[in-house]
């Protein structure tokens, strides 16, 4: 049997495919990913060593509005290109992580009746998934959103994140994260409170592809990119990230102490905001806004999340399994 999994743009919607793969190969035959051809998804997916096709792709632009007149136009071709490559792989099923990528593939599979899954990871539809509610054949998510229409399932999340023992430190580590791509706002803010957070902590700073900078600080580490971002998780006593729920539902799983600095509306839709504020309130992470984030205020917020003891939440993520049995089920029919 072959499965076609699609999503992409950014890492929290590729990241999650790949968790699933070791639990694919045991049900299906071929595994397929159709992305597009500038975004992450090829390079993420090379070390895998699976079938990657790529199809034109068309993003909701929130900066720049007029440009989405153009959508249905490039949508609709998207969408017969699409139609051809799926008549040409012939799946029994497709997976779709949500972002623009996913969306003319699913389109194409509703058309020549192939049924799909979409999963959910943020506290609320992103606009892809919008759009492909009513024609999904299930619709999964990772929040609990106490909608029976919908099969709550979590978050897939890759085995390897689990195998790390935790180096020794002479001091506590404090990992930034920005994300995939890195975010200017978090490495403005670590740059700017290098001096007070080394005084009594090592800090490591996941800032991006490109955005190094040069500094001498000896309890000062820079990391542009890492495929092992489980040893770095591991080895941290407080983790400051954006709240993409990818990477906080890791952070979670593996029950690190946690600020979530979210990205603000301005700059999305608002998930963020709402996926961090639902871990604030099970007291499982603190929250720092942008608006009131300066150094003394970050430093507060690390020291009251290292101080803090919060609920164990470590159990392995069942969701791989659940989404992969599912996925078979449909297959099958």
């Amino acid at each position: 049997m072959k499965i076609v999994l699609t999503g992409g743009g950014t890492g929290g919607h590729i990241i999650p495919n790949i968790a699933l793969l070791p639990n694919l190969k045991k049900y299906f035959d071929e595994i397929i990913y159709i992305g597009s051809e500038t975004g992450m998804e090829k390079t993420l997916l090379k070390p895998y060593g699976i079938t990657f096709f790529s199809v034109d792709c068309v993003k909701f632009d929130r900066s720049r509005l007029f440009k989405n007149l153009k959508i249905p136009f490039l949508l609709s071709r998207s969408v017969r290109k699409a139609r051809a490559l799926l008549n040409k792989i012939n799946p029994n099923v497709i997976f779709a992580k949500g972002g623009f990528v996913s969306l003319p593939v699913c389109f194409a599979a509703y058309k020549e009746k192939i049924p799909f899954a979409i999963h959910e990871s943020d506290y609320t539809f992103g606009l892809a998934n919008k759009l492909l509610l009513k024609k999904a054949n299930i619709v999964m998510t990772n929040f609990d959103m106490k909608n029976t229409k919908y099969l709550h399932v979590g978050m897939p999340l890759r085995d390897e994140l689990f195998k790390f023992n935790k180096s020794h430190f002479t001091r506590p580590v404090i990992l930034f994260i920005g994300g995939s791509s890195g975010a200017k706002f978090i490495n403005d803010l670590v740059r700017q409170s290098i001096e007070k957070l080394t005084e009594k902590y090592y800090v490591v700073h996941v800032c991006g592809k490109g955005n190094s900078i040069k500094c001498n600080n000896q309890y000062y580490k820079q990391i542009e990119y890492t495929n092992s971002i489980g040893k770095l998780y591991v080895d941290a006593d407080a983790v400051v990230a954006r709240a993409g729920a990818t990477v906080a539902a890791e952070l979670m799983a593996l029950d690190k102490k946690t600020v979530f600095i979210p990205l603000e509306k301005r700059a999305s839709r608002g998930d963020q905001i709402l996926n961090a504020r639902d871990y604030e309130k099970l007291n499982l992470a603190f929250v720092l806004r942008e608006k009131y984030a300066n150094t003394n205020t970050l430093v507060t917020t690390i020291e009251k999340a290292l101080e803090t003891q919060r609920p164990n939440t470590s159990e392995h993520n069942s969701a791989n399994e659940i989404i992969v049995t599912r996925l078979y089920n449909i297959a099958k029919k």
